[in-house]
């Protein structure tokens, strides 16, 4: 058999955690023994640098002349790609891709493997009505599903009632070197000036990550510190209501809303603390990351995720969700006891190494190598 032919589909190439496994992925893969192509619902993100010469992105918003609305647009193009370049497998990021290939799959009259991928954990409220019953629906009829984190294969398999058989857990691959090569980049000139010491967080501006509880717990600890500075790295439309509650809770001074950083490492690995405050994940890539630059982490024990990172007290902190009397505890005893630092440290540095390109990939290509031999080819 010849390289397996492989599509992506993705939202973006936005800076997300999916979207940051694609196109980890694809640089460990393409060319050796894979030929990998993205399908973008938008021709827009971050990452679109990183993709390695040779791999094709097409663009599923493109209007052909049609008066179609966007959504059926986009499932038109998709069946029409796929039926012209016919690859092994159809491999989608996040649910609502996850819906359109499953779609396309049943329009194009391919005979592709069709693999969803679930990468946050999915309950009850997490997505709209015809959302959920999209999932419900179409996920059965996939011929692979990848989840995550185990948590989010066992959210996953009670919210549609899958057979947790069916469903293939395979983690985050982090880059631990490539991560600490470029977090020895110059510190940009923007940070060099805030107050010692710094609490990072990263992620959208968005309510999955809870950034009102982050703020909450900063400004409790704060007051006992009476220094530091809280650096907010990402983007998103929660902003100026973010704001707005810094400024209730008297820290609007004190926190550095940093937007997108095309290398944020530089700046985790300057800080002495790097917190996650989510109320849900499927597996936060950025906690591994700053694990890999060896700061301290403390995370909410979220559904799912951080349990699976985070042996508590010895590779990170664990904390109840939307408990800010608890994370402010931590971060203070984060902050006012070096062994402690150098202890997490050390044990999320070597517990990061678990996730590694040489550990984890090697899992992505049995998965696909499996998938298309059941086509018996």
């Amino acid at each position: 058999m010849g390289e397996i032919n492989v599509l992506f589909v993705l939202g973006s190439l936005g800076g997300g955690g999916a979207e940051r496994v694609a196109v980890n992925v694809v640089k460990a893969l393409h060319g050796r023994g894979f030929t990998f192509s993205f399908a973008l619902m938008k021709q827009e993100g971050d990452y679109f640098s990183e993709v390695p010469a040779g791999v094709r992105i097409y663009d599923l918003e493109k209007n052909n002349g049609t008066i179609l609305p966007a959504a059926i647009r986009r499932i038109a193009n998709l069946s029409g790609l796929i039926r012209g370049i016919k690859p092994d497998i159809v491999f989608s990021f996040l649910w609502s891709s996850n819906i359109r290939i499953m779609l396309a799959k049943f329009l194009s009259r391919s005979k592709a493997r069709f693999v969803v991928s679930e990468h946050i954990y999915i309950q009850k409220d997490t997505l709209r009505w015809r959302d959920r019953l999209g999932v419900i629906i179409t996920y059965r009829f996939a011929d692979g599903i990848v989840t995550a984190s185990e948590g989010a294969k066992e959210g996953l398999a009670k919210y549609t009632g899958l057979p947790p058989a069916r469903i293939t857990t395979i983690y985050y691959p982090i880059d631990v070197d490539g991560i600490r090569k470029r977090a020895e980049e110059p510190l940009p000139g923007e940070f060099r000036g805030l107050e010692r010491p710094w609490v990072v967080s990263m992620g959208r501006l968005t309510y999955q990550k809870n950034y009102p509880l982050l703020l909450e717990a900063f400004a409790r600890q704060r007051k006992i510190l009476k220094k530091g500075t809280l650096i907010i790295i990402g983007r998103g439309d929660a902003k100026t209501e973010l704001e707005d509650l810094s400024g209730k809770l008297g820290v609007e001074n004190c926190v550095y809303w940093a937007g997108f950083q095309k290398n944020p490492h530089s700046i985790i690995r300057n800080s002495d603390l790097f917190v996650l405050s989510s109320h849900f994940e499927g597996f936060p890539n950025v906690v591994l990351e700053a694990m890999a630059n060896s700061v301290p982490v403390i995370a909410t024990d979220c559904p799912s995720g951080p349990s699976e990172m985070i042996d508590n007290y010895k590779s990170g902190i664990l904390v109840p969700v939307d408990d800010a009397e608890k994370m402010s505890k931590a971060m203070g005893e984060v902050l006012g006891s070096g062994e402690l630092r150098r202890s997490l440290s050390i044990g999320g540095y070597n517990r990061a190494r678990d996730f590694s390109f040489d550990r984890i990939i090697p899992q992505y290509k049995n998965f696909m190598e499996s998938i298309v031999n059941k086509k018996g080819n």
